[in-house]
């Protein structure tokens, strides 16, 4: 089963819109293939993730597979000032200030993480709420 990672950037509570080729500029380093919208990425330890770039910035990761391409989607979403929003689970955040940021639904379950680590720690974790 797949699972994405959405980088989302939150100003005031509202979604920002990315600038597309300044994500496309971050990623290029990785690329081993792409079409107009997906690229896939390869790390030099072998790990592998697709990634989609929408015209307007909306930016996903598909499976990341943890090592270098996890540190490698942590340090792009750090430098577009984002957040890591997965398909399941709290948002994680970098630093306290970015919670602030977020929209009230969101900002009290966010979680800070440091490092690949941290970020597999909470992806490992079982997240649901009795009254969702």
């Amino acid at each position: 089963m797949s699972f994405e990672v959405f980088l989302t950037r939150y100003v005031n509570g509202e979604e920002e819109e990315l600038d597309a080729e300044h994500v496309r500029s971050l990623i290029r380093p990785l690329v081993v293939d792409q079409n107009d919208v997906f690229w896939s990425l390869r790390a030099g330890d072998g790990t592998e993730t697709e990634v989609y770039i929408s015209e307007d910035g909306s930016c996903s990761f598909t499976d990341p597979s943890g090592g270098g391409t996890d540190n490698f989607m942590i340090g792009v979403a750090r430098e577009l000032g984002c957040v890591l929003q997965p398909a399941y689970g709290p948002i994680m955040i970098f630093h306290e200030a970015q919670r602030s940021h977020l929209p009230d639904r969101f900002a009290e379950r966010a979680v800070v993480i440091q490092s690949t680590a941290d970020f597999g720690q909470v992806l490992s974790m079982e997240w649901y709420d009795e009254d969702e």
